[in-house]
């Protein structure tokens, strides 16, 4: 009986320990998934908190972007439309003043540059051509028999070349790959064909009705220049790595073909008109006539 009791007080005892650690193990169950929610916790107010620092400084980044061009957008207009150099004071000079008498003697007449972009000022410091081409060229021409100069600015945009009159009257858009004035009523444009991508070259009145055209390759002209008792054309062409020298008439015909080294136009002593031509091929040169004859065996050059 008493072996009996005992046997019934260790199975009573065991299953109080293995109550015991049933409950054991559950507490420290729950307690990890405390720590572990804990953690989680943490780790998400962390997250959420880079989150917010993230979005905040890339809000600011962007804010800061959008007040820069805010800014250089304000600064260009301000720029492309000023009237006069006063206005333009802020963005040359270091933004400081300076009397009539400095700025008349540094600007009037010329052209002026900010940033990348040019203008023009005239002698009254007015914008006479606003700052927004990237070159301009002031051309001076003389007519046929005409002592009086007529003035012409090239302009230089991002799209090619164009022509303003001496008053800033457009009388080209700035498309074109090259505009040479050959007078007032006549210029010579040189565009880029896009199927071939070969130059075209035009002469053009002032109507923009095309005269005659040429094309003439891979080339370019090099100038228009009085010669006799009209004008001609000085191009340069592209064969492989080498390039060469012709001359074209008013009708865009060869004087002299494309394949020497170098022309250069010549006047005799006590003329003033160019008369004939010094034709340069394999460092030698002939003498060519105003029609494109040659009058002369080739010689060496003399150094």
């Amino acid at each position: 009986m008493a072996f009996e009791n005992d046997t019934q007080d260790t199975i009573s005892k065991n299953e109080d320990d293995n109550k015991d650690t049933v409950v054991e193990d559950i507490l420290e169950k729950l307690k990890k998934q405390r720590i572990k929610r804990r953690r989680l916790t943490i780790a998400s107010i962390v997250a959420i908190f880079a989150l917010i620092l993230v979005k905040a400084l890339t809000s600011g980044v962007i804010h800061i972007k959008w007040l820069e061009d805010h800014q250089n957008k304000k600064r260009e207009i301000a720029i492309t439309e000023a009237k006069d150099i006063y206005d333009l004071l802020p963005y040359i000079e270091n933004g400081k003043k300076k009397s009539k008498e400095y700025l008349s003697k540094k600007y009037a007449n010329e052209i002026i540059r900010i940033d990348d972009k040019v203008g023009y000022i005239d002698e009254q410091l007015n914008v006479k051509i606003p700052v927004i081409y990237d070159e301009i060229e002031i051309a001076r021409v003389n007519n046929l028999g005409e002592e009086k100069e007529e003035l012409f600015y090239k302009i230089k945009g991002s799209e090619g070349i164009g022509l303003l009159d001496s008053e800033t009257n457009v009388v080209f858009e700035p498309k074109y790959m090259q505009i040479e004035v050959i007078e007032n009523d006549r210029y010579l444009v040189g565009e880029i064909d896009d199927a071939t991508d070969e130059t075209i070259l035009k002469i053009v009145n002032n109507n923009k009705e095309i005269i005659c055209e040429s094309n003439i390759g891979d080339g370019y002209c090099d100038g228009c220049y009085v010669f006799g008792d009209d004008h001609v054309i000085k191009i340069r062409c592209r064969e492989g790595k080498d390039i060469y020298t012709g001359i074209l008439n008013m009708n865009l015909e060869p004087v002299i073909p494309a394949k020497y080294d170098d022309i250069k136009l010549c006047v005799y002593q006590f003329r003033s008109a160019y008369e004939y031509y010094e034709v340069i091929k394999d460092n030698q040169y002939a003498n060519f006539d105003i029609n494109g004859n040659q009058t002369g065996f080739f010689s060496d050059i003399e150094e």
